[in-house]
């Protein structure tokens, strides 16, 4: 199939390759991992077999974006909430989409979670020296960081235009990237910060915990 349609093909195929799956092995449940992606597959399977379903929201872009491309399909989308048996949430902003489009089930708020060991450990002095170094971190200067994707939910336009409200040692580095990036450093002009927001690019995990080592937004003082 052209890659263009694989998605909307792949809305119908799969409950049916589900249905042949189930002959074979009898589930007790199935798992939609996010409602754009698996709802409307999952419930479709949910209608024919019976086989209740767990609905995980973890879904980056925005709730408008994602309503829009689901009118198609609409009916069978509101019915991957309102018949899941339980919906599982990385947010109480997904959470609260979950209630306004009708559901009625256990709603579950699990976060995504941390390894705080890779975020507690320490570093060689001279190696974060060289990090202050590369950012030209200046004596007294304070960093706030978000790793979070550019997209509307994630809310780093609230913090861009706080920054004009905060002392002017603070400097906000923004270590993603997303289809909201152009939008976002044309925000921080017009709000006049565009001195103090960075835009830093995709950073590699492993190096994220000597950011926040640099940053010193919870030195006490």
């Amino acid at each position: 199939f052209p890659l263009h349609l694989n998605k909307c093909i792949y809305q119908f195929y799969a409950p049916f390759v589900a249905i042949k799956l189930n002959r074979k092995y009898h589930y007790d449940g199935a798992w939609a991992m996010m409602a754009h992606s698996c709802g409307v597959p999952t419930t479709i399977f949910n209608m024919l077999s019976g086989v209740p379903y767990l609905l995980t929201l973890q879904e980056g872009d925005p709730i408008p974006y994602i309503m829009k491309k689901a009118r198609p399909v609409y009916p069978l989308f509101v019915r991957a909430f309102r018949k899941a048996k339980v919906i599982q949430t990385i947010s109480t902003y997904l959470a609260a989409w979950a209630k306004d489009m009708g559901s009625m089930s256990p709603i579950e708020v699990v976060p995504n979670a941390v390894n705080i060991k890779h975020f507690s450990q320490e570093f060689p002095e001279a190696e974060l020296d060289a990090l202050k170094k590369e950012l030209g971190k200046k004596d007294g200067e304070k960093y706030i960081i978000t790793t979070s994707r550019l997209v509307t939910k994630n809310a780093v336009d609230i913090v861009i235009r706080a920054m004009k409200l905060l002392p002017e040692n603070i400097t906000f580095l923004i270590l993603g990237i997303g289809p909201d990036e152009e939008v976002l450093k044309q925000l921080a002009r017009d709000e006049g910060v565009e001195a103090r927001v960075r835009f830093l690019g995709q950073r590699g995990h492993a190096d994220l915990p000597k950011y926040l080592k640099v940053s010193d937004v919870f030195t006490r003082p």
